[in-house]
């Protein structure tokens, strides 16, 4: 790679650079194109190595996590079944020496098992049950302004700008033997 890797500072700055003929902007868009051409082989480098080890770490966390989950399951089982073993009295938790096991009561829980249900039966007897949340549809915004002119508080209407784009053509890579700039 260029020295762009070893971050030592050899470009010009936009401050001390500046092209002043097409000559001039042919070079740079060929100095970009090439920058350009090495980022995406460095970023697919990395995207390569990021799959590798996404691939080792999913193999990995699941027979892990599975695991975990079949010894969990095995002392929340037996812990259940054998309560008065783990804890005596009025006690809800013992301490032991790689853990903890903690017996929590919880009171009554109101569930919704049918949510489309429960909202038609709060629309008829209990409003106050129901939260609305109202939300902006860009779309229709843009419609209603665009179409009446009319500009509701809360809203600007910003003029059109133009932009510039480059498009390089891919070249080689730099090597060293690379023109410098001025």
């Amino acid at each position: 790679m260029t020295d762009i890797e070893t971050n030592e500072e050899t470009l010009p700055t936009h401050a001390t650079w500046i092209p002043t003929t097409i000559r001039d902007i042919e070079y740079a868009l060929g100095v970009i194109g090439a920058v350009e051409a090495e980022v995406a082989e460095f970023t697919a480098q990395a995207e390569a190595a990021r799959a590798v080890i996404a691939s080792r770490e999913s193999a990995f966390l699941y027979k892990a996590h599975n695991r975990m989950e079949y010894l969990r399951v095995a002392v929340l089982d037996w812990a259940k079944a054998n309560r008065d073993q783990v804890v005596r009295g009025k006690l809800k938790s013992r301490e032991l020496l790689s853990g903890t096991i903690s017996f929590r009561s919880t009171g009554e829980r109101v569930v919704v098992t049918d949510a489309d249900a429960l909202i038609a039966w709060a629309q008829e007897k209990h409003l106050d049950l129901l939260d609305y949340k109202p939300r902006i549809d860009k779309k229709a915004l843009d419609a209603f302004v665009l179409t009446t002119g009319e500009v509701p508080p809360g809203v600007d209407v910003t003029a059109p700008i133009e932009t510039v784009t480059l498009k390089t053509n891919p070249l080689p890579t730099l090597t060293a033997g690379t023109k410098e700039l001025p």
